[in-house]
């Protein structure tokens, strides 16, 4: 978060010594923006890395299975991608707004449905993460709300509107069991320690890797009642047939899936997914 010019300026500039910790330092190490490189050069670059596949290794994590589902956007939620891209506009409104299309796909609630009903049958310690935009004229989280109360799931959202006092007691009570699952926007992304937490299940299709990481270190934290993690994980993608003009989608979608994936106990299963949609689509 330092990259940014304001925290950047902040920081003492007639420090001898400088020492940053950090999960995510860089959204992409290859291609850094100049907020980055400037941080990068006050703390001398990165001097030690200590890395997932290391934290599981010496037991400071646990294992994880990775589950990568796939769901295809309809010919009208792909072409109103299509639309915002080929205006050109790289406006952070433009950008959401192509987001939002993705990020609420109608086959993507489906699919959430049925994992609910199919898939997990032990609901205790589950987190939900989901999108920010909106979904049907519903904020994305009451809509992800509607269906969990259809399916008698108990829960308790996390937004940006309650006070610590609220938060903490939600996630005490969530620590004993009393609270099944928990149903959040990004507030819980970052700097949150809740190792109880056996299960993620992530609706925000976010393309910012900062982001998706720091959800997945959410769930590895050990415990003694948590032999490994599950993370399910939406991945969209367009209609077959459109696959050379949704390009952007697929290689921001199969990059997540590798990344996320890279150090998961089901780990062929994942090389599969890749290899089969990367296959559909034509992609070398």
């Amino acid at each position: 978060n330092y990259s940014s010019e304001i925290k950047l300026n902040s920081l003492p500039q007639d420090a001898r010594y400088r020492m940053g910790l950090s999960a995510t330092a860089f959204d992409d190490e290859k291609n850094l923006t100049l907020g980055e490189k400037n941080f990068s050069e006050y703390f001398g670059g990165i001097c030690h890395k200590y890395t997932l596949k290391d934290g599981i290794k010496d037991g400071h994590l646990c294992d994880y299975y990775y589950y990568p589902e796939p769901c295809f956007l309809d010919e009208e939620e792909f072409f109103s991608w299509r639309e915002y891209l080929d205006k050109g506009d790289k406006s952070n409104d433009a950008i959401n707004s192509m987001e939002d299309v993705i990020d609420n796909s109608k086959e993507k609630y489906r699919l959430f449905l049925s994992i609910l009903k199919n898939k997990i049958k032990n609901k205790e310690h589950t987190i939900i993460f989901s999108g920010q935009g909106k979904k049907e004229g519903l904020r994305a989280i009451d809509y992800t709300a509607d269906i969990l109360d259809k399916e008698e799931w108990t829960y308790q959202m996390i937004t940006a509107e309650e006070s610590r006092k609220e938060r903490r007691k939600i996630i005490n009570g969530f620590e004993r069991s009393d609270i099944k699952s928990i149903c959040a926007i990004r507030v819980l992304d970052e700097g949150v320690d809740i190792p109880v937490i056996k299960r993620a299940i992530i609706l925000a299709s976010s393309s910012k890797r900062r982001q998706f990481i720091q959800r997945r270190g959410r769930v590895l934290r050990k415990n003694d009642d948590k032999d490994f993690a599950e993370i399910y994980d939406f991945v969209i993608l367009p209609p077959a047939k459109y696959g050379k003009q949704g390009l952007k989608i697929i290689e921001r979608e199969v990059a997540r899936v590798e990344e996320m994936g890279r150090d998961a106990l089901n780990q062929n299963d994942i090389l599969n997914f890749v290899n089969k949609y990367r296959g559909l689509y034509e992609i070398a």
